[in-house]
């Protein structure tokens, strides 16, 4: 409605901008929509969602002459004024609704002078609006506890549900607790029940008493910056009450729409929340910014700054790690299965096809997003080696590397949108971190400028990512109209859903999940995310004619065979000057390690399956026979070696003769 477009109409600028409230500016000084502004509730409902019962127990406690009135009950005001003075109080004020709505607009502090000023401005609001536009927009907006706006926050904030779900007698406690909330509030077990059962009453409806125990006081996590315009805010400058930030209004509108649209699609898979950003990554300036939240946009919370588990998204750092000690897209990996141990169990490592490619070369690799060839890659590195990189371009991980270990190339860590631009667009940058800005007045070329990938490398990078005929195995043939280098993520039980594009000078970002982290309906990141960044940059590059990614002059393209077997097929590939192209192996077979690869293992007999049958199968990295020993006897020399489970607890050790070397797991096995 208007009055939350243009409060001109009202004439309350010169309110509103002497109590604190900052006028947000885009890049070419157009005054932003207040729904971006986190002083609202930015997701109002229409008038017609509200139950016909909500509306009418309003009308009658807070003003049962609103239909009738211009703006002021002068009848009510008398009464009030007659109260107080026999009472010796200012209880009793006889405000009309529109005289609360100036209130809640103005944002003014209590006093005679101010009812005053209401008084006179709730006159002027009714005759430039409706009664209808009016009470919506108090009850969308009206403050209860804890910062909350209007009935549907306060439905979940109170009795954690939708506001229609709840019943009459709970319905009249939000109205009751509406005129005092610090007063009136059930969780305190203060008089509610009282005042709802004279409010019922005058409804003639029957009203059943709320216990304490019936609030559930449901709310979510708190973060630390929870609107787009706080971030802006803390982010930015004000010069004479204004803030002139770095977003293009007409790109912002375009990916709200696409953003809003595909939640519409996802909705029924369970995907109700979604963000996605867009960066110039040449100056680090955030160009659009949206968060669509559902019915928790109510909160205000701004689901960028939210941290998610981002999936494969992460797999173009590790090997952006793996090329700077050496490796190189050419090279060779077995993609072939593999175990992995999280908390002492034995979790079999699986492509998200399911499909094994045996050897195949890192391009490839990477461009399928193949889990396999990630975890052999980390082994190779070392677990701290992609941890240390984020950390290096401002991935602040709350946790040691040793908690996430191997899973981290796999995304089982949880960052926020954000620093996942900021990220990428150390990558899109070739390698250089420039920092993220939205306000507008700071000189990009101030910013301080970290290198986390050698140019060579971060270009090898792009230039896989943006190589259709690559990704091929996994992912078809997935074309754009120029040169885009795109990486999808999916995490754990499909909650949450990224894509990353990027060409020349835009990045752009999406994640798409449940902000209550429920599983989504086999929602992956190239169903949910990816048309939403395509559609993004295709957009974009009409406006900019994006050209092709550059190359460094270290770097050229030759003809190689992707595979150690006679008469593959030569495919195009990138070398660096000077260098041998020699065919590297899986260098993590250099290592002499169990597999699977543990320091404990902790086992269940299975009842169901026969105990013969039970076994534990270990084997290890050596190309030799090994030797194997239980508790310190020898069990024999061998390269597989298949221990059968039985209850107790063991050290099996496995002996390498000729590396001298030695690996030793402990085994839990109970029934």
């Amino acid at each position: 409605m208007d009055i939350y477009k243009n409060q001109a109409r009202i004439e309350l600028n010169d309110y509103i901008s002497h109590n604190g409230v900052t006028s947000i500016l885009d890049r070419d000084n157009k005054k932003l929509s207040l729904s971006y502004i986190d002083h609202w509730n930015p997701s109002p409902r229409p008038l017609g969602e509200f139950s016909p019962f909500l509306i009418q127990a309003l009308i009658i406690s807070e003003d049962k002459r609103f239909q009738t009135h211009d703006g002021v009950d002068f009848l009510a005001k008398f009464r009030a004024i007659i109260y107080n003075f026999k009472n010796f109080s200012f209880s009793q004020g006889g405000t009309s609704l529109s005289e609360q709505v100036v209130r809640i607009l103005m944002d003014s502090p209590k006093s005679i002078w101010s009812r005053w000023v209401q008084s006179w401005l709730s006159l002027i609001l009714e005759s430039r609006h409706s009664k209808e536009e009016i009470l919506e927009f108090y009850i969308n907006q009206a403050p209860f506890s804890s910062n909350r706006r209007g009935f549907t926050q306060a439905a979940r904030l109170y009795f954690g549900r939708d506001l229609e779900t709840l019943n009459k007698s709970e319905v009249l406690a939000l109205i009751v607790m509406l005129r005092a909330p610090s007063r009136f509030d059930l969780r305190k077990n203060d008089n509610v029940n009282g005042r709802a059962k004279q409010l019922a009453s005058r409804l003639n409806v029957e009203y059943s008493e709320l216990p304490v125990s019936n609030i559930k006081n449901v709310d979510l996590p708190e973060v630390p910056i929870n609107s787009i315009a706080s971030f802006i805010r803390s982010q930015s400058k004000k010069i004479n009450g204004k803030v002139r930030s770095t977003l293009d209004s007409a790109i912002q509108v375009e990916l709200s729409a696409i953003v809003r649209q595909r939640i519409t699609t996802l909705k029924r898979k369970g995907g109700s929340h979604g963000a996605a950003m867009v960066i110039d990554h040449t100056t680090g300036e955030i160009l659009a910014m949206v968060s669509e939240n559902g019915e928790f946009n109510s909160f205000g919370y701004n689901t960028s700054l939210i941290p998610r588990q981002p999936g494969s998204t992460l797999k173009p750092f590790l090997y952006g790690a793996f090329f700077m000690q050496g490796g190189r897209p050419h090279h060779i990996i077995d993609d072939s299965p593999v175990s992995s141990v999280i908390a002492g169990g034995i979790h079999e490592v699986k492509n998200y096809s399911h499909n094994y490619y045996g050897e195949l070369s890192i391009r490839e690799a990477l461009a399928n997003s193949l889990n396999v060839p990630a975890i052999k890659t980390v082994r190779a590195l070392g677990e701290d080696v992609l941890y240390e990189l984020l950390a290096k371009a401002g991935v602040s991980l709350p946790r040691p590397s040793t908690y996430y270990g191997e899973g981290l190339a796999l995304g089982n860590a949880e960052i926020s949108l954000i620093e996942m631009m900021q990220l990428y667009s150390c990558l899109a940058n070739r390698g250089e971190c420039i920092g993220l800005k939205i306000d507008s007045t700071l000189n990009s070329r101030n910013q301080a400028r970290l290198k986390i990938l050698y140019i060579e490398v971060a270009d090898m990078i792009l230039d896989i990512l943006s190589d259709p005929k690559a990704r091929v195995k996994e992912f078809g043939d997935y074309r754009f109209s120029h040169q885009v280098a795109i990486k999808t993520g999916t995490s754990t039980d499909y909650r949450d859903a990224w894509a990353f594009a990027m060409n020349r000078k835009y990045l752009i970002g999406a994640w798409f999940g449940d902000l209550e982290a429920k599983a989504m309906d086999e929602v992956t990141g190239s169903y949910a995310a990816l048309p939403v960044v395509r559609t993004m940059i295709e957009s974009l590059s009409l406006e900019d004619g994006a050209g092709v990614f550059p190359l460094s002059k270290r770097l050229y393209r030759d003809q190689w065979c992707a595979s150690r077997s006679a008469g593959c097929e030569l495919k195009d590939e990138l070398f660096i000057v000077g260098e041998d192209r020699q065919d590297s192996v899986d260098s993590s077979r250099e290592v002499f390690e169990m597999i699977p690869n543990a320091s404990y293992l902790h086992l269940a007999i299975d009842p169901r399956i026969p105990r013969e049958k039970q076994v534990l199968r270990l084997d290890t990295s050596s190309l030799n026979q090994v030797k194997w020993y239980v508790n310190g006897n020898s069990v024999g020399l061998m390269k597989t070696f298949d221990f059968n489970l039985k209850s107790g607890t063991y050290e099996i050790t496995a002996l390498d003769p000729k590396q001298s070397s030695e690996i030793k797991v402990k085994v839990y096995v109970h029934d």
